[in-house]
């Protein structure tokens, strides 16, 4: 999972510098064409829809470097970028998502534990998405007892024991098996009277 990381990391950047560059050399030559006011107003309609394009495709690079590796992860830590994919969350799928964090900006000591908490996070909110039909979600960062605990609350129609415990849950096996490297514990039960929570707990140092 590290050498994982590590790889996301150099993709990530990759597809940001090198696409990113390309594409704003494609603007620059797009508004140059622009501006020499030649040609018919079709060619000028042509250039213009470039533009867009080039626009969303710029968009487009950007979401799937994030995606790779949130740069606000490696710039501003754990509780910037749980900020961040909160309010990513919200935006795309509509569903109000509220983060409470609880230990300011105190960081981690060990980047894996970090990792580890975000790709839970992601992984939690993914199956909102897909599974709860959710209308809300609540996100708490808080310390107990020299453990980072990171839950994640939903209103849907929340989780069976088999679906917790199904070989099929990949997504939660996968949250399982990252939090059982960095020697944490997770909780995932359906909460009553409606939804799920899953709580994903590290070690701080």
């Amino acid at each position: 999972m590290t050498v994982q990381e590590a790889e996301r990391t150099r993709i990530a950047r990759e597809i940001h510098d090198v696409f990113g560059q390309v594409l704003t050399s494609l603007k620059y030559d797009i508004a140059w064409l622009a501006g020499r006011g030649t040609g018919t107003t079709e060619i000028h309609e042509k250039l213009g829809k470039m533009d867009e394009i080039i626009d969303s495709t710029i968009k487009t690079v950007r979401k799937i470097s994030s995606d790779l590796r949130p740069g606000a992860l490696d710039d501003l830590g754990l509780t910037a970028a749980i900020e961040w994919q909160v309010k990513d969350f919200q935006d795309r799928t509509g569903i109000r998502c509220d983060f409470v964090n609880r230990i300011g900006d105190a960081a981690l000591e060990k980047e894996d534990a970090s990792v580890t908490l975000f790709r839970a996070l992601q992984e939690a909110l993914t199956n909102v998405m897909r599974h709860a039909g959710a209308s809300s979600v609540k996100v708490v960062l808080e310390e107990v007892e020299e453990n980072r605990v990171l839950e994640i609350w939903d209103d849907g129609i929340g989780i069976t024991e088999d679906q917790i415990h199904s070989r099929q849950s990949l997504g939660l096996k996968g949250i399982r098996e990252r939090v059982a490297q960095v020697g944490g514990l997770v909780q995932i039960q359906s909460w009553q009277p409606t939804g799920t929570l899953v709580r994903v707990q590290v070690p701080s140092n």
